[in-house]
């Protein structure tokens, strides 16, 4: 059997040699790891949005809630501050919020300075009331006029007490020497992650989409 094949000419061997060449220069390890870095950083930030707006279950997905239902990321300061960095060696993403790595491993928590942890009650204080639980004994006063503490002297549980409107004596917040807090997963490398990277990188590098690589840092690293 005869087989004819088209000879490439001279203006589609220089097309080829350009394309090829732009796949090089695109291939080049700062730039690839830079598209790698960036698209984790949007790919781990959607994938806690996703969880914390259309997955109500905090069993089946630890990172978007706590025990009960309530959101785990309430305050968004963890979402917010997720960075990423990259260089010739390689990229990573996430961020530097002190309790970051607390909520993602658990753990247990101890006082700094003073011998008690307080933590708010819910009930009788209203889960707003608790993100908002006021630092310091002047400020919880301000907050809480007549409220006042109860240590291991007394028969009543340590912690913050106040009248009722009923006036029961009431605890609104706990009193401990140490807690644990139990690991919620919120940065997690599951596959969705790892496919929407490898989908950036392809079209980064075959395509030339973007055209250029981001920068080889972006976002915030919180270390407030």
């Amino acid at each position: 059997m005869i087989e004819v094949r088209a000879i490439p000419n001279a203006t589609q061997l220089s097309n080829l040699s350009l394309k090829l060449d732009g796949i090089a220069k695109r291939a080049a390890t700062a730039k690839v790891n830079a598209v790698a870095a960036h698209a984790g950083r949007n790919a781990v930030e959607a994938s806690i949005w996703m969880d914390a707006l259309h997955l109500p279950s905090p069993q089946a997905y630890p990172r978007a809630y706590r025990a009960g239902g309530i959101p785990i990321l309430d305050k968004q300061r963890i979402v917010n501050s997720i960075a990423y960095s990259s260089n010739k060696s390689g990229g990573r993403v996430g961020t530097a919020v002190p309790y970051a790595r607390r909520v993602q491993k658990g753990g247990t928590v101890v006082p700094k300075g003073h011998p008690w942890l307080l933590l708010p009650l819910n009930p009788p204080l209203s889960p707003k009331e608790c993100q908002t639980w006021p630092v310091g004994r002047m400020a919880i006063r301000a907050k809480y006029p007549g409220s006042f503490f109860l240590g291991l002297d007394t028969t009543s549980a340590p912690g913050i007490y106040r009248r009722s409107s009923g006036g029961r004596l009431e605890r609104i917040a706990a009193a401990r020497h140490s807690t644990y807090i139990p690991p919620r997963e919120w940065l997690v490398w599951a596959r969705p992650i790892v496919n929407a990277v490898l989908q950036r990188v392809s079209a980064f590098v075959f395509r030339g989409v973007p055209a250029d690589a981001p920068s080889a840092r972006g976002g915030t690293w919180d270390r407030r």
